[in-house]
This record gives C-alpha cells, sequence and structure tokens, in this order.
C-alpha cells in the first residue's frame, strides 16, 4: 500500500491554515465566476461556439441527422467549422445544408461556426437541443462556468499529490484559473474547452494516484473517454496510460469510445458516421496563419518559408515523433516512473503541450487545458531558480491569454513573434518538462518498495527513505 502523505489524516488536521485558506479562495472563485463573469459572458455578444453545439443538438432531437454536418467549400484552406467574418477577409469553410439552415431561422440561432465533431457529440448535446435557444445558452454557459472550477479543483488536488501535502499556493492557483483573461476569453467563446481541461485534470490527477485511491482506476477511464469524444486532446495521456502497461485502464478507454461511436450509429445511423471520417475529418488539418491568436508551431514554420500545408503537415509529424519518443522513454523506465508522481506528471505535461502547440489550430484559450498543472508547476519551481522563472512565466503567459476578450484589439499593434507568447512558453515548459522527466528517480529497495512514500518535488531530485 502507498503511503497517504498529506491526506489530511485526523479530523483535526483537515482544517488547518492552508485548508482553510485554499476552502476560501475556492468559494470566491466560484462566486467570481457566478456572480461576475457569467452575467457578462451571457449578455455579451461574441460569434460564439455555443450555436454549433445547440444545432447539433436541435438535429439530434428532431431526428433530422443527414443534416447534421456542412458542405465543405472547396479549396477553402480552413477546416469546415469556419465562419468568420472580417474586414481583412472572410475566413468560411463549408455551407450548411437546407435542413440546418431552416432548423437554425425557426429557433433563432445567428450564423456562427458549423458543427464539426463526431457524431457522439451530438448526442451528448440532444438536451440542449430540447430547450430554446436562449436557456439552453444559459445552461451551457453555466455548465462551461462549473467545468472551469473545476479544473481549478483538480489543479489543487494535483498540487498537494506531487507536493505531499496542503498549502497556501493551493488557494493562490485556483483564484489565478477561474479570474484569469483565459478562463474569460474561454467562456466568451463558449467553446468546450473548460469541459476539456476539467478532464484533462480528472485524468492527471488519476494518473498520479494510480494504486493510491481506489477511484483512480473509473476516474481516468471516464476522463480519458470523455475528453476523447470530443477532440483527440486527451490521446496523449491514453498513451502515457499504454506506456505505463495500465491496461485495464487503456483497454477502458477503447471500450467506452466503441460503445460511444456504436450509440452513435445505433442513433444517428452509419451516415453521419460515415460522412465525419469521410468528409469533415479530412479538412480538420488544415491551419490558418492569418489568424495571430494561432500559437500552433505551424505558424513559425510558415515564417521560415514553407507553404502553409506543408508547415502543418511537417509540424504534425514533428510533434507524432515526440511524443512518440515520450511514450518509448516512459516505457523504458516505466516502473521507476510509476513510483515517482513527479516525473509522471512531467512526462503527461510534456506529451499533452507537444500535442497542443503542434496540432493544426492551437488557439489562446487552449492555454487553459494545461491549467491543471500549475500547482504542480509553482510546486516544482521551487527547486531552483531558472526553472522558477521559466515555470512561473509559462503561468503569467497562460494566465494572460486573451485574444478572446478585452485584448483582441491590441493584436494589430503587436509584432508577430510576440503575439505568439504562449507559443514561446510553451516550448520552454516542454524543456523544463525534459529534463525533470528524464532524471533518475528515487531509489527504493525490494524491502522499502511497498511503504512508497511521496517524495518532495520542490526539490531538483526526489528523495525516499529506504527501510
Amino acid at each position: 500500500m502507498a503511503a497517504r502523505t498529506g491526506s489530511g489524516a485526523g479530523t483535526g488536521r483537515r482544517w488547518t491554515g492552508p485548508r482553510r485558506f485554499t476552502a476560501v479562495c475556492g468559494a470566491l472563485a466560484a462566486a467570481w465566476l457566478g456572480v461576475a463573469v457569467l452575467p457578462y459572458v451571457l449578455t455579451r455578444p461574441l460569434n460564439q461556439d455555443f450555436p454549433q453545439f445547440y444545432m447539433a443538438g436541435a438535429l439530434a432531437a428532431e431526428g433530422r441527422w443527414p443534416s447534421l454536418y456542412p458542405d465543405p467549400v472547396p479549396g477553402a484552406g480552413v477546416n469546415a467549422g469556419f465562419y468568420v467574418l472580417r474586414a481583412e477577409g472572410d475566413l468560411i469553410g463549408s455551407t450548411p445544408k437546407p435542413g440546418y439552415s431552416e432548423a437554425a431561422e425557426r429557433r433563432g440561432v445567428q450564423k456562427s461556426n458549423r458543427f464539426i465533431y463526431p457524431p457522439p457529440v451530438a448526442l451528448l448535446a440532444w438536451p440542449f437541443g430540447e430547450l430554446r435557444y436562449r436557456p439552453a445558452k444559459c445552461l451551457f454557459g453555466g455548465l462551461l462556468a462549473a467545468a472551469s472550477w473545476g479544473t481549478g479543483f483538480w489543479a489543487v488536488a494535483i498540487g498537494r499529490r506531487l507536493r505531499g501535502g496542503p498549502s497556501r499556493v493551493d488557494g493562490l492557483v485556483w483564484l489565478l484559473i477561474c479570474v484569469s483573461p483565459m478562463t474569460l476569453a474561454s467562456l466568451r467563446l463558449m467553446n468546450v474547452t473548460p469541459l476539456i481541461a476539467f478532464g484533462i485534470g480528472a485524468a492527471v490527477w488519476a494518473m498520479l494516484s494510480h494504486g493510491r485511491a481506489r477511484a483512480a482506476g473509473p476516474v481516468a477511464v471516464a476522463a480519458l473517454s470523455f475528453g476523447g469524444v470530443f477532440k483527440s486532446t486527451t490521446a496523449p495521456l491514453w498513451l502515457l496510460e499504454v506506456a505505463l502497461g495500465r491496461w485495464r485502464v487503456a483497454g477502458g478507454v477503447v471500450a467506452v469510445a466503441a460503445v460511444t461511436m456504436g450509440l452513435g450509429v445505433a442513433v444517428g445511423g452509419v451516415g453521419p458516421l460515415r460522412e465525419y471520417v469521410e468528409v469533415i475529418l479530412p479538412t480538420l488539418g488544415h491551419g490558418v496563419d492569418s489568424m495571430r491568436n494561432n500559437q500552433s508551431l505551424s505558424v513559425v514554420a510558415g515564417w521560415a518559408g514553407l507553404a502553409p500545408e506543408a508547415a502543418t503537415a511537417w509540424t504534425q509529424r514533428l510533434g507524432l515523433a515526440v511524443i512518440a519518443l515520450a511514450a518509448a522513454a516512459v516505457f523504458a523506465q516505466r516502473h521507476a516512473i510509476a513510483d515517482d508522481p513527479g516525473r509522471l506528471a512531467a512526462w503527461a505535461c510534456l506529451m499533452l503541450t507537444v500535442y497542443l502547440i503542434t496540432s493544426p489550430l492551437c488557439w489562446e484559450h487552449y492555454a487553459l487545458l494545461t491549467a491543471p498543472f500549475w500547482g504542480g508547476w509553482l510546486s516544482v519551481g521551487r527547486g531552483s531558480r531558472w526553472r522558477g522563472a521559466v515555470l512561473g512565466l509559462a503561468v503569467l503567459s497562460a494566465w494572460s491569454a486573451f485574444a478572446g476578450s478585452a485584448g483582441q484589439p491590441l493584436h494589430p499593434y503587436t509584432p508577430d513573434w510576440l503575439v505568439k507568447h504562449h507559443l514561446w512558453t510553451s516550448l520552454a515548459v516542454v524543456g523544463v518538462m525534459a529534463g525533470i522527466g528524464l532524471r533518475p528517480g528515487p531509489r527504493v529497495s525490494e524491502a522499502g518498495a511497498e511503504a512508497r512514500p511521496t517524495a518532495d518535488y520542490s526539490h531538483s531530485a526526489p528523495t525516499a527513505d529506504a527501510a
């Protein structure tokens, strides 16, 4: 059995100073999101992403599955989901089918981005489609705000797992996430990013708690499956579970994915799935270098002279190669890494960050997807000045990712290289995480392997007392 370090054993220790401070910060974060942010988000006009999810649920509720996906515009150069009207040139990647347009007009839904997610997402959106547009929007906004708060919760839990106990840093991290312009931008867009970030936080906590908490396995399966339904963002974390040899978790995710896809086919028929795979999926590899809040490494490859298609393709290949090498490195030392939460978290952060910045599109609000690691970053950063400076700067960069909110007017007056601040700090984080992941792990003798005490990861190398 693993030692339950810092679990607050004994009721007398449960509400010590750090725990009380963290609880107060969590309450303040909830109040901020519910009282200040959510009303602002629901009343502020913006070309939001919610219409596409609402329309998917509405078409599912009405049984109009053949109208679910749009028809891509040949040679558009962007994916089929784009409907962006700009003074410098519109970005329109598709045209909706007549049934989609008719239902949108009847329900009072404005023209916006098109639905390009897998068919099971339409099933998840079905309950919203049973409501009128305005109540559905309010409900969806509340769900996203709750997921943002939950992302802070998981950041606290992960930080405590790595640190071995509570700290006042936990409360500060919770507040930082919930009051950040990054979170505001994500909520204003009403994209599913907060939901995926919540799932990533749960998956990473479960990964670090494997063998220490009974719920770790089911939580990992549920979180990885949930994130995978919307996008493939959790795929690197699933691959990490495979590299660790945790076959029940990896197999459980595959089984849930198969059941989910099967349910989508049973309800909507095979037509939408075939259209998604054959028509929509090929367009998702298109990047866009004309929108400055795209933090993808492919944009930098374009600066080097590569054509947009070649830049996107080569960047994706580079990302897949790095992720594969990271998985191989973990597999080679899987037993030592499984017993070292600090190194395990570093590999998880590295693989996820590489996946994000080498994708064709990496919007600034995607910074929320790495927020579950912030508690660990700030703890690890105490080990050395340079590492603390890099990770502190990364938190500041992600925190200030505000392209979707008040900072958008500043972008035309900012140099391209500076607009990519989140990309540069993400690359720095990858370097730091590689250094932590590749360091020698703690030596635990056979006699002491049963205890496996949690090491203090605020220092450059973990230590564990062998029996």
